[in-house]
């Protein structure tokens, strides 16, 4: 945007450069129009002099051969000739006079339309002067306050941005204090074991002292059948060793039974 407005200030430049340029062309062409002007001038003041003398001389050289004419009975052929001869340099005289007064006609008619082209550029003139001292300045202003906007509002971003980033910093930190807090004087107020803990483990070793006390009952219990068995096995043994019984006459010990928990 700042090349932006670099270029536009440089465009500036370039258009009062070429205003001052065109200023200096119609400065020079409005002199140049009026110097114009008053040659046309004089050049109508001397075409009026020629076509005045040339209409006095041609109405001369028409009274002259008129007479002549009049003053002529019995003319030689040189004479007439001559007539002749003068007559055709009169209607010559009158072609050119009509040229002047043509020519006259048309200076007469340039002199407005110089005016008329010399007051257009006097116009321009002013109109360049008034451009070069009012609205390039103001050109020149409203790009000055343009750029001094944009580099406000880029001043203004950064103030948001940093309020922005200042907010959330105090909230983030605020978040993380509070947090801290609460975690810290949770974990002071907790005690060494949690109850739940305690339970837990009180259920577990009650478990395993009752599951232990029921193992013990049922290994005594074995222990006991087992010593009968023993007992009862060592009886048949005596008697077949004592009688000379065959093994397989031997008393067999009877299952025992099994008793329901208490």
């Amino acid at each position: 945007m700042l090349d932006k407005f670099d270029r536009s200030a440089k465009q500036i430049d370039s258009i009062i450069t070429t205003l001052d340029q065109q200023r200096g062309t119609l400065a020079q062409d409005v002199q140049s129009l009026d110097n114009l002007f008053l040659d046309s001038v004089g050049q109508y003041k001397d075409l009026s002099v020629y076509v005045v003398a040339g209409k006095l001389r041609i109405e001369k050289e028409r009274e002259q051969l008129d007479k002549e004419q009049k003053e002529s009975r019995h003319e030689d052929p040189l004479k007439i000739q001559e007539r002749d001869e003068k007559t055709k340099r009169v209607e010559m005289l009158e072609r050119k006079v009509n040229d002047l007064e043509l020519t006259r006609t048309i200076t007469l008619q340039s002199l407005p339309q110089i005016r008329m082209i010399q007051e257009v550029d006097k116009m321009l003139l002013q109109k360049i002067d008034s451009s070069i001292v009012t609205t390039v300045p103001i050109w020149k202003t409203q790009v000055a306050m343009s750029i001094a906007a944009y580099r406000q509002k880029q001043a203004i971003e950064v103030q948001n941005a940093l309020a922005d980033a200042t907010n959330k910093l105090l909230k983030d930190n605020a978040t993380m204090v509070k947090d801290n807090v609460v975690g810290g004087k949770r974990a002071l107020e907790r005690g060494v074991v949690d109850i739940e803990t305690l339970e837990s483990v009180s259920s577990t070793l009650i478990s395993a002292v009752t599951e232990s006390i029921e193992i013990t009952k049922e290994a005594r219990k074995r222990r006991a059948e087992t010593s009968e068995k023993l007992e009862l096995l060592e009886g048949n043994l005596t008697k077949a060793l004592g009688s000379g019984m065959r093994p397989a006459q031997l008393e067999s010990p009877k299952p025992p039974v099994a008793e329901l928990p208490r």
